[in-house]
């Protein structure tokens, strides 16, 4: 275990995106590397856990990394991470497999046992007042899939009514792109089947279902944000019962709203659903 008092000036990651700037403050963090919260096939699956150094209270955060199920690390949300920890809302990143090493659907069970990891093994680091999923693109529609197909959570023994809240940052809701690719289809067509989260908007989740933040912008991947907007406009038109916050961010890439917008208007939206 790591405990850092870390420059974020002197983090590196982020000054690739557009128009990002490092945040000249200093936060205090305890950084836990390397988690081992499942074997496959004889790999370890690692996650990276960020907790808030002075609180012995907060809110845990699952978050999912990018890169279209080809590929990423939990390292790529490290800053997001630490913008999210100074705020006190503790962050787990974790690693899970993709194309090619596996196919649909590993890597939502993947993503489900670190789910149901860090359920269980939060408390030997604090009072965890309730978690929430989340992530960003790809990561985003592995959380979307996990949160409305309750399949992979309680295969792994997680009531999904655990879960107060559901972030999606620029997630697909549809059938993911390389899904498709890899089933030999082509990859922008729009496809609603077993393996997109709109799919599996059934009675029970509308009416159980958790609030759901939902980010995307006006200069987004290429038809992403029509996906999303027929999504939201379908929890609507079914009547979702619980808070659904759509924030469409003009100005924005698909990448450059992580490390300010997404956190400032995520926290709130933390704050609010862990009563």
């Amino acid at each position: 275990m790591e405990m850092l008092k870390i420059p974020l000036g002197g983090l590196k990651k982020f000054k690739e995106w557009k128009g990002m700037t490092m945040a000249e403050k200093t936060i205090n963090v305890k950084i836990i590397k390397d988690i081992c919260f499942s074997k496959e096939n004889g790999r370890k699956l690692l996650a990276d856990l960020y907790l808030p150094a002075d609180k012995e209270e907060f809110p845990l955060l699952v978050f999912f990394y990018g890169n279209g199920l080809e590929g990423g690390d939990k390292r790529d949300m490290s800053v997001v991470a630490l913008e999210f920890v100074q705020r006190g809302v503790a962050v787990a990143l974790p690693n899970y497999r993709s194309y090619p090493e596996v196919s649909y659907p590993s890597f939502f069970v993947d993503a489900a046992k670190s789910i149901a990891f860090f359920q269980k093994e939060i408390k030997k680091y604090g009072d965890c007042q309730g978690i929430f999923i989340g992530g960003h693109s790809a990561g985003a529609y592995l959380a979307l899939m996990i949160f409305f197909e309750r399949y992979y959570l309680e295969q792994q023994k997680v009531d999904p009514n655990s879960i107060r809240g559901c972030i999606s940052a620029s997630g697909q809701p549809t059938t993911h792109y390389n899904i498709l690719k890899h089933r030999g289809i082509q990859s922008d067509w729009i496809v609603i089947d077993e393996a997109a989260p709109m799919y599996h908007i059934t009675e029970e989740v509308i009416e159980e279902g958790a609030p759901l933040l939902i980010f995307v912008t006006d200069n987004d991947i290429k038809n992403r944000l029509e996906h999303t907007e027929f999504f939201v406009s379908t929890l609507k038109e079914y009547g979702y019962k619980s808070e659904v916050q759509y924030h469409l961010l003009k100005g924005h890439d698909h990448m450059s709203y992580l490390r300010n917008v997404l956190i400032d208007d995520s926290i709130p939206f933390i704050k609010k659903h862990l009563k």
